[in-house]
């Protein structure tokens, strides 16, 4: 199986991949992790089992390609591969090489020859792995540009000018009247979705908990609705590959229980605004760790410019910080 699972910073992407390439393996199974993210998957080392390869820019296909074939080849019952939006958007991936051969003088579209080439192939070798390969991909939400009223000045009156009349500017917002499974675009090459067996969206607001994109019906029972994808999850897909009938799938992530401090400074890092930060603490519970996620906390002062509405947190579970 080639599974995919998409979402924005904060959503447990990781996590969730782990936990499906944990059920997958079986109790006697072994997991390739295949890092992009500066070893950040070492983080999670205390909570599965795995082996840990590091890949560095620049992003090529074949260098993704080199690793799942020596993985492959190597004896892998699953490879989890965290990030593949690099290979697509990273430095030295699809795009990056295409531009480079267009200023090297190579005119469009022949400055996308080679680099879809590669990308090709390396997908062709995923399809044809005998490992059960796990993709995280980033994604970006949607947005639309569209003219708002624009009635007030800096002192909060209306100009002169516009007494009587209509302004209106152009902003950028969340395209929000589309639905849910539409509003998030996994970042990669737009027709590497329609390539995996499965595919899911996790939402920072929910981490963990799937949104199918790709899901076929026999393997719907892997992912109940409003519940954390855990490492039953895997075992029912592996069951399946195998030819078995798989059995019912009820258990659900205790995230409470495994989470770890670390896990914790990791997932704040991926937060970038205060509302992403808030949903984090909040849907992991981090209340326990406040203390020593002081010195964490601090650093985001330096990064992150509060709105005026959220520099007081309301009494909601947030702990004030």
């Amino acid at each position: 199986m080639v599974i995919g699972l998409g979402g924005a910073s904060g959503s447990g992407k990781t996590y969730t991949a782990l936990m499906i390439a944990t059920g997958l393996a079986g109790p006697s199974g072994r997991i390739a992790f295949i890092d992009t993210e500066n070893k950040r998957g070492i983080h999670y080392a205390d909570r599965f089992k795995f082996d840990h390869a590091d890949i560095t820019a620049p992003f090529t296909p074949d260098a993704y390609l080199n690793a799942i074939v020596a993985a492959d080849r190597a004896g892998y019952d699953v490879i989890v591969i965290d990030s593949f939006s690099h290979e697509w958007e990273g430095e030295g991936g699809v795009r990056d090489w295409a531009d480079q051969l267009e200023a090297a003088g190579a005119k469009a579209p022949a400055q996308w020859k080679v680099p879809k080439l590669a990308h090709k192939k390396l997908v062709n070798r995923m399809l044809t792995t005998r490992a059960h390969i796990i993709v995280c991909l980033r994604a970006e939400e949607k947005m639309k540009i569209e003219q708002v009223p624009q009635w007030l000045d800096a002192d909060q009156t209306v100009p002169k000018m516009w007494q009587g009349k209509q302004s209106t500017k152009m902003v950028i917002t969340p395209a929000s009247d589309v639905p849910l499974r539409e509003r998030w675009v996994p970042i990669c090459e737009k027709r590497f979705p329609y390539e995996l067996t499965t595919s899911l969206l996790l939402l920072p607001s929910a981490p963990g908990e799937p949104v199918p994109l790709k899901l076929q019906e026999q393997h719907e029972p892997a992912f109940p609705p409003g519940k954390r994808i855990g490492a039953a999850a895997g075992a029912f897909l592996a069951a399946w590959a195998r030819g078995e009938t798989p059995g019912t799938v009820t258990q659900s992530q205790p995230a409470a229980e495994a989470y770890t401090i670390e896990q914790a400074k990791s997932d704040l890092l991926d937060a970038r605004t205060l509302d992403a930060l808030k949903a984090v603490w909040i849907a992991k519970r981090m209340g326990p760790y406040r203390d020593e996620l002081e010195t964490t906390m601090q650093g985001f002062k330096a990064v992150l410019t509060p709105k005026p509405a959220e520099q007081k947190p309301a009494d909601d579970g947030y702990d004030g910080v």
